[in-house]
């Protein structure tokens, strides 16, 4: 039976341990943190390596991976993780989505029955015109998924502005929080 005062908290990325990389230390960090508090964590990726375990526990928390198409690092997509979340979700209390730019967050925002928290990660723009070309579209989704969010983090001011040149209406649930920022004092030496 389920503790009452135990926090269940859903993670989706589209990429975590062991790839490395900002976002994948990011969400490391935060589950790994959220775990000291006594809050019970499992981390959603989407992950084209089959060798590594589906299931496996990092620390205090769960990783769940699942395979996606086609298998680019762009474009890739997890139904199975999007599955996995319409059929799970009700089991977690916030459901926290990382990468605007990734099928994974607006998938699994699509398919949340409980509040969502989104890291936007927002860019703006990519370094590939056909991708820009298709985040005009991708941004009508995309509005929709930043719709259903209780609350948008953003790291800096200036991902904010960013962000609010395209979607002002979304301004007032923005909130900013640098990466690396603990809730924990630091230990004095």
């Amino acid at each position: 039976m389920r503790k009452e005062l135990t926090i269940r908290v859903c993670i989706v990325t589209h990429s975590f341990a062991p790839r490395l990389g900002g976002i994948e230390t990011h969400i490391a960090q935060i589950s790994k943190e959220l775990s000291v508090l006594g809050w019970e964590v499992e981390v959603l990726v989407q992950e084209p390596d089959s060798s590594l375990p589906r299931i496996e526990r990092h620390g205090g928390y769960v990783v769940r991976r699942f395979g996606g198409w086609p298998n680019s690092p762009h474009y890739r997509t997890s139904f199975g993780l999007a599955q996995f979340v319409r059929r799970h979700s009700s089991e977690f209390d916030v459901l926290h989505v990382h990468n605007y730019h990734s099928s994974p967050a607006l998938l699994a925002t699509y398919c949340s029955s409980v509040p969502v928290v989104i890291t936007t990660h927002y860019h703006g723009e990519t370094a590939s015109r056909v991708r820009d070309m298709l985040h005009i579209g991708y941004r009508i989704l995309a509005r929709r998924m930043l719709d259903k969010a209780a609350v948008i983090i953003c790291e800096t001011n200036e991902e904010r502005e960013r962000l609010k040149s395209v979607f002002p209406e979304m301004d007032p649930r923005v909130t900013i929080i640098p990466p690396g920022t603990s809730r924990r004092p630091p230990r004095s030496e």
